[in-house]
C-alpha cells in the first residue's frame, strides 16, 4: 500500500478497503496541507523581505535625520565655543598688555602662550578616532576629540562622565 497507514496481517478485505480510502484521504490531506504551508511560507518570506526593505529605508531616514541634528548641534556648539574663546582672548589681551607695561615678562609670556593655545585648540581635543567602541578598560574614561579635523576647535566627548563634564562647563 502506498499510503502511510500500517496494516496488520490477516486483515479482512473490507477493512483493507476502508483503510485504503482513509489512507488516500490522509495522503490528500497531507499534500493539501503541505501546499498551504508552502504558500504561507512564500507569502511570509515576501512580506518579510518587503518589511526589511522598509525598515532599512526608515533606519536610513532616521540616521540621516540624526546626522542633521548632530551637525546642527555641533555647529551651534562650535559657534558658541568660538565666541567664548574670542571673548576670553579679548579679556586676556589687555591683561597681557598690563603685565608687559609692568615689565612682568614671565606673566606676559604665559598669557601669550595661553592666548595661542586658545586660538589653536581651546579644548585640547584630539583628532576624531572614528567609531568609539567601549572596552572594559575604557569604561571610566572620557575621550574628547575633534568632530571635524579641519576645524580643530569643535570637540565631542564620549564616556560615562561626559554629560557631567559638559554640564559643569556650561
Amino acid at each position: 500500500m502506498s499510503n502511510g497507514l500500517v496494516l496488520v496481517d490477516d486483515l479482512p478485505r473490507d477493512a483493507r478497503a476502508l483503510l485504503a480510502r482513509a489512507g488516500t484521504e490522509i495522503d490528500d490531506l497531507q499534500k493539501t496541507t503541505a501546499a498551504a504551508i508552502a504558500a504561507i511560507q512564500k507569502t511570509t518570506s515576501a512580506q518579510a523581505t518587503r518589511l526589511r526593505k522598509q525598515m532599512e529605508k526608515e533606519i536610513a531616514n532616521l540616521q540621516a535625520q540624526a546626522a542633521q541634528e548632530i551637525n546642527a548641534l555641533a555647529a551651534e556648539c562650535e559657534r558658541k565655543v568660538q565666541g567664548r574663546v574670542a571673548q576670553a582672548v579679548a579679556e586676556l589681551e589687555p591683561l597681557q598688555q598690563s603685565y608687559f607695561q609692568q615689565a612682568k615678562l614671565d606673566e606676559t609670556l604665559a598669557i601669550r602662550s595661553q592666548i595661542r593655545q586658545l586660538q589653536e585648540n581651546p579644548t585640547r581635543a584630539e583628532p576624531d578616532p572614528g567609531r568609539h567602541r567601549a572596552s572594559s578598560h575604557s569604561s571610566r574614561r572620557v575621550i574628547c576629540f575633534w568632530a571635524n579635523a579641519s576645524a580643530r576647535r569643535s570637540a565631542s566627548c564620549v564616556g560615562p562622565t561626559a554629560r557631567a563634564t559638559r554640564s559643569r562647563a556650561s
